[in-house]
């Protein structure tokens, strides 16, 4: 453990010491295939009674705010000149929680559907932008400046975490 620690003193100083050079923004152009995973969390309302020997329990749930989690696959067309992603792919998405009550199921069933459109996008060296939602970006090996795979993670407008790993066909 010592020794490990060591090592990244001996690293973090080295770097400390030598000036950084300004990142690089590699451009994001062409078709990537990608695939994107979105956890959203739920907020359930209990409801409290008490017994005859005075003991709380819960006697209702609801599912307040059900919020959903999914998966998509496809196909992005980054567009540079016009800063425009084109994708067309399939998502599978539904709440993160069920609830079986008397009255009915609260929630959506996971269900698959084909999915498909145009947003706005930007980069710079450490993030991404899809439709006005900014991203931390890590970019893989670029050739001629093109990015040929990159991750990305962040929330969401509704707050939800996203995570996306792209690559270039």
């Amino acid at each position: 453990m010592k020794l490990q620690r060591a090592g990244w003193s001996v690293l973090a100083s080295m770097l400390s010491a030598t000036p950084l050079a300004a990142a690089t923004t590699p451009v994001i152009s062409g078709n990537y295939v990608y695939v994107t995973r979105t956890l959203c969390q739920p907020t359930l309302t209990l409801q409290y009674a008490k017994d005859h020997n005075n003991q709380t329990f819960v006697n209702g749930v609801n599912l307040t705010t059900p919020e959903s989690s999914g998966q998509n696959v496809g196909q992005a067309s980054f567009d540079v000149s016009t800063a425009t992603v084109t994708y067309s792919g399939t998502d599978d998405s539904g709440d993160n929680v069920l609830l079986q009550t008397s009255g009915g199921l609260q929630g959506a069933v996971i269900s698959e559907k084909p999915q498909a459109g145009s947003v706005p996008y930007s980069n710079t060296a450490t993030t991404v932008t899809l439709n006005g939602a900014t991203f931390n970006a890590t970019y893989g090996k670029t050739v001629k400046g093109v990015a040929q795979s990159f991750s990305l993670v962040g929330l969401d407008s509704a707050g939800c975490s996203e995570q996306w790993d792209v690559t270039l066909q």
